[in-house]
């Protein structure tokens, strides 16, 4: 049944590779507008394929993915384009494009004629470089950057695609510390205001903890946990998942904080 406040419905999906046909096993999650979720568990877990799922960039072996009621795949690609941003893990970097004009490249889906940007789409644009501190160098071409600039310059275009759901794997991997809380701070200040939800695929556990208000913890192809990050950080859930010890403190603003203790038992998570 439709969730009537639900922005994202993955009802009972399940995918699966030629040589894994069974790899991701049911997944039930429901994203609305105003919460950023994260999504964490060991590599090979799944996060990345449910992610591409959630964009509509693979189909479903089985189950359905609804965006406002609607069955995914029967949005076309360029409103669903408009809707839904997809960052990858590993977005291209080697272009001969100023940071401006890459930023501006995600006004694309909302050009109405012609192949040049408006007023506004170059207004938007702007903003969105604003948002994640590179306005400074838009001007630079984006092979000349640095890793962590480079990806915080895709981020920019992303948000430039003002979407109403924001996807994205590992976005703050190559980030120093502040850029990390920045960036998160800010993703997270758009979803409260109400017009955005936000995915995040993540290792850091912590970053979770500090900025998601929904966590599925995946293992395995399964999701193991899904819910607030007080219920899914714990030890009982994380151990056996990641393969290591862990302490839980909990921090004078009353979120968690995550401290590995060393390699478990069992030895490498579940993969």
């Amino acid at each position: 049944m439709t969730d009537p406040a639900a922005l994202l419905e993955i009802d009972s999906v399940t995918f699966g590779f030629p040589e894994r046909p069974d790899f991701l096993h049911p997944v039930r999650l429901t994203v609305r507008t105003g919460e950023v979720w994260g999504i964490i568990g060991p590599n090979g877990a799944g996060k990345s394929t449910l992610l591409r799922l959630m964009a509509g960039l693979i189909r479903p072996k089985s189950g359905q993915i609804r965006f406002r009621g609607r069955g995914l795949d029967a949005i076309p690609p360029r409103e669903r384009a408009r809707r839904i941003a997809f960052l990858p893990q590993n977005p291209p970097r080697e272009v001969a494009l100023t940071v401006r004009q890459v930023v501006a490249m995600g006004r694309y889906p909302h050009r109405q004629l012609g192949l040049f940007e408006s007023v506004d789409d170059l207004r938007i644009a702007d903003r969105a470089m604003e948002a994640t501190l590179t306005a400074e160098f838009a001007d630079r071409t984006l092979s000349t950057l640095s890793g962590g600039e480079a990806q915080r310059v895709h981020i920019s275009a992303a948000l430039a695609q003002e979407p109403e759901l924001l996807l994205l794997d590992e976005p703050t991997s190559a980030l120093d510390l502040y850029h990390q809380l920045s960036i998160l701070s800010k993703l997270a200040g758009l979803a409260e205001a109400g017009g955005l939800a936000v995915v995040v695929v993540t290792h850091d556990l912590n970053l979770a903890a500090r900025y998601c208000s929904r966590l599925a913890l995946m293992s395995a192809g399964c999701t193991v946990a899904v819910g607030n990050p007080a219920d899914v950080l714990i030890p009982e859930r994380l151990e056996p998942v990641y393969g290591v010890r862990m302490s839980i403190v909990r921090t004078g603003e009353g979120r968690e904080w995550i401290m590995p203790l060393g390699p478990g038992p069992g030895g490498g998570g579940a993969a």
